[in-house]
């Protein structure tokens, strides 16, 4: 349902769902990240798209109303 992606506060994350209609988000830590660095983070272009592409997906899915 949504591609592996690196988020900003340091984990990637996939959504998919299973044969019964079920989403689930699967996460992986990739590094521990200050909350300073993470606001910074959160500015640069890639990582607000990557949030914004997260969001969109998980949007157009729930709006889509079929598992």
């Amino acid at each position: 349902m949504t591609r592996p992606t690196e988020l900003a506060f340091g984990e990637m994350a996939a959504r998919i769902r299973d044969p019964q209609g079920h989403l689930w988000w699967i996460f992986q830590r990739l590094e521990e990240v200050s909350a300073e660095d993470m606001g910074k983070r959160f500015a640069e272009p890639s990582y607000k798209e990557a949030m914004a592409y997260v969001q969109r997906s998980l949007a157009a899915e729930l709006g889509s109303g079929t598992p």
